[in-house]
């Protein structure tokens, strides 16, 4: 991962990555879930945009529908589209992460 802030969190379950401390991608367990599928943390907004322009890379089972994911089959992604995507989940995970500090500053005395 070359973006900024962004850890090896893998565990014995499949491999993942943090930025900021806060889940950006990790291997998709749930069963619903295609093998070789990675979940990517994105915004409704913005997994709209994405599934409609990577229509046969990324797709969302019931399973992962109420959070904040959308699940990618790497066999159909190019690096650079792989990248695009990735790039959109790191900006909402670490401007989560930042909303979040901010938040946690303002209630300290």
């Amino acid at each position: 991962m070359r973006f900024p802030d962004v850890e090896d969190a893998t565990t014995e379950r499949g491999i993942a990555f943090k930025a900021r401390g806060r889940l950006l991608v990790c291997s998709a367990i749930n069963e619903s879930a295609e093998p070789g599928s990675l979940v990517i943390r994105i915004g409704a907004e913005q997994r709209a945009r994405l599934m409609a322009a990577y229509p046969s890379a990324l797709y969302l089972p019931e399973h992962y529908a109420k959070h904040p994911a959308v699940l990618a089959r790497l066999e159909r992604l190019d690096r650079e589209s792989l990248r695009d995507i990735l790039g959109a989940a790191w900006l909402f995970v670490t401007e989560k992460a930042v909303a979040r500090k901010r938040s946690a500053s303002r209630r300290k005395p």
